[in-house]
């Protein structure tokens, strides 16, 4: 499935604002998969020089990789139910 460029800026600036999915502070893949509620997945906004990036963050390898780029990101946990009602 392919999402617009549109849709993900508008997940992105949702999640910094709070409209939905909420943030979890971790430092670990581990830690931040021990605050998920069932339903929910972990998402990465990961900030480069000249764009964010809305990442998935549903695996330690995919953790891993975000951590290997030594780039700035918050993690957010959003509820499948709530990602869906918010782009119908």
């Amino acid at each position: 499935m392919e999402i617009k460029t549109e849709t993900i800026n508008r997940i992105i600036k949702a999640l910094e604002a709070g409209d939905i999915g909420r943030r979890i502070g971790a430092s670990s893949y581990g830690e931040a998969s021990f605050y998920l509620r069932h339903g929910e997945t972990l998402f990465a906004i990961a900030q480069y020089p000249t764009h964010r990036v809305l990442l998935i963050v549903d695996t330690a390898e995919r953790y891993q990789q975000l951590e290997y780029k030594e780039t700035p990101y918050a993690l957010y946990a959003i509820d499948e139910r709530e990602l869906k009602q918010f782009l119908s």
